[in-house]
């Protein structure tokens, strides 16, 4: 065996060495770290015992003092505790069922219920509302102007505003240029609110047109009108 080879031997058992060194105290740390964790866990247990222990003896001194109620009376005060509880639960209950009752028959609130579940005044505002909205659109004259180069436009819209209830609607030709949404020219703003449900894109402006109106055949145009809608190409529609 020549030098050389048993120079990286030696190499190599060093190293095996080594790591059964460093692999002996891991294991030696370990159970070093397992006794010390038993011994505490024992004597834990041990001063649990103890203490356990004393207050059993303590108890057993205040009772035979006559410090402490005997098992009697502690039955007892439990048996008069629990009737309380069920003396307040009972009314509870009772005053729980008095406010629904009052409640239910509109007492509480003030307010007389309706069939329908809501408020009379309430209900009263909505029909109100619903008469004024139905009352304008019988009386309103609308205007419905096309200028979009679409044909059909102004009576397509004049169809559809009369199935909303509108009753005085007159389709016409706008020989000007348009807008791309709508716009409702008038001079009572109240009364154009509903038309946003057609139109809910629209624009509104105050005033009235005077110029370039062409009348439709069979549709004279009105000297007076309440609402002007100019239709924009965004509701060019003809069916």
């Amino acid at each position: 065996m020549s030098r050389r080879t048993r120079t990286k031997l030696k190499k190599l058992v060093k190293r095996i060495l080594y790591i059964l060194s460093v692999i002996l105290l891991l294991v030696l740390l370990f159970f070093v770290m397992k006794r010390s964790y038993t011994q505490s866990q024992e004597r834990q247990e041990k001063n649990r015992e103890i203490i356990e222990k004393e207050s059993i003896g303590d108890l057993e001194e205040s009772y035979e003092n006559g410090d402490l109620d005997s098992q009697e009376d502690i039955e007892k005060e439990s048996s008069s505790d629990k009737e309380q509880r069920d003396k307040e639960e009972f009314s509870s209950e009772e005053e729980q069922d008095s406010t629904e009752t009052g409640s239910d028959s509109g007492e509480t609130t003030g307010v007389t219920p309706s069939p329908s579940g809501e408020p009379e005044d309430e209900q009263d505002s909505e029909s109100t509302e619903a008469s004024a909205s139905l009352t304008d659109k019988e009386n309103s004259t609308l205007l419905v102007l096309n200028g979009t180069g679409k044909a059909g436009v102004a009576a397509y819209w004049k169809e559809q505003l009369e199935e909303d209830g509108y009753v005085n609607v007159i389709p016409a030709t706008y020989n000007l240029p348009v807008e791309e949404k709508t716009v409702i020219y008038t001079e009572e703003p109240e009364k154009a609110q509903a038309l946003l449900e057609q139109f809910p894109n629209a624009d509104f402006s105050e005033g009235k047109i005077q110029s370039g109106i062409e009348p439709a055949e069979g549709y004279p145009v009105p000297e007076e009108c309440e609402i002007y809608i100019v239709i924009g190409q965004q509701d060019a529609r003809s069916e």
